[in-house]
């Protein structure tokens, strides 16, 4: 299903549990610093009612709606706008508005966690092996190579992503990967800035 608003078409898209709105076709993309997380919206909501409500803020590039199996969405959306003044607009409007009697809306800048750091590599594995395994797995760039000083020499390693969708779904494909680089090594995100 798409949605036609003020002269611009949003195609949609369901991937992984995630419905994306949007982008309209020759609208430059904009930074991630933009997007906008919003929680507890109701579950029947979709494109058709979002789109007009998130523009009356701004111009929007892109909602994604995380869904449910039941084709119900979860209450949780990201919404792109093209610029701060748009984005700072839309925080003002939707944080803490009453929806509905059931439904206050929370509103804030979305985190945008783009980086993952594996932790407790065996120190034998060398860095270049690292790199190209997480390359080839998910595409991820190995940005800083350190060792755990508490943990016996073993080494960690920071990769870093486009965005946040990127880097949840890279983060899947990551977890099996671990028990190739050591009996004790995980994943976790990296949320340090």
């Amino acid at each position: 299903m798409s949605v036609f608003w003020c002269g611009f078409h949003y195609a949609t898209l369901q991937v992984n549990g995630q419905r994306f709105i949007g982008p309209p076709e020759h609208v430059p993309e904009p930074s991630y610093r933009f997007e906008l997380f919003v929680k507890n919206l109701p579950r029947h909501l979709f494109e058709r009612e979002l789109v007009p409500l998130f523009s009356s803020a701004g111009f929007v590039y892109q909602i994604r709606l995380l869904m449910c199996f039941t084709g119900l969405n979860r209450g949780i959306a990201y919404v792109r706008y093209t610029n701060e003044q748009d984005f700072q607009r839309a925080v003002t409007i939707f944080h803490e508005l009453q929806l509905t009697p059931r439904f206050l809306l929370y509103a804030c800048r979305s985190l945008n966690l783009s980086k993952l750091v594996m932790l407790d590599i065996d120190p034998a594995i060398d860095n270049f092996i690292i790199r190209e395994v997480i390359r080839e797995v998910c595409g991820g760039e190995c940005v800083f190579f350190g060792i755990r000083n508490c943990k016996e020499g073993k080494k960690f390693v920071i990769i870093q992503f486009k965005c946040h969708y990127e880097t949840a779904l890279s983060r899947r494909k990551l977890i099996p990967v671990c028990a190739r680089f050591g009996e004790t090594c995980y994943l976790k995100w990296y949320a340090k800035r």
